[in-house]
């Protein structure tokens, strides 16, 4: 089991906040994520730092993919507790995190947690392995 933290935002190189003028949802999605390793992982949920008016409904949904050169399937959409933890069990070699909710304001994001596990341990070597 390893929890990778994406960290308190401090770039714009690890996600995109997409927000026209006119939307009022809240939308979130990270770049590509492979956890430093190219075999297959399981992620077993996400940990969200973030506080929120109370009001929102806050949603996650995973991309993920097992070959780089092929498109990302989506999940659906998982509310998220009021802990800021979902659970949403997938697959793949490379993901992106989509996080929404219905409302844009007093949104507050401060990290990512990524629960995960390596399910593919064939080219690994070291504490993996074992």
């Amino acid at each position: 089991y390893k929890s990778g933290n994406l960290g308190g935002f401090r770039s714009l190189s690890n996600y995109k906040v997409v927000s026209p003028d006119t939307d009022s949802e809240f939308r979130v999605t990270t770049e590509r994520l492979d956890m430093d390793v190219r075999g297959i992982k399981t992620i077993s949920g996400i940990d969200l730092g973030v506080t929120t008016n109370g009001t929102q409904t806050l949603q996650v949904a995973l991309d993920y993919r097992f070959d780089k050169t092929r498109g990302f399937a989506t999940t659906s959409y998982f509310n998220v507790n009021k802990e800021g933890f979902v659970v949403i069990p997938v697959s793949g070699v490379e993901f992106r995190i989509r996080i929404k909710s219905d409302e844009f304001t007093d949104i507050n994001l401060d990290n990512i947690r990524v629960h995960w596990t390596l399910s593919d341990k064939r080219s690994t070597r070291g504490v993996y392995a074992s």
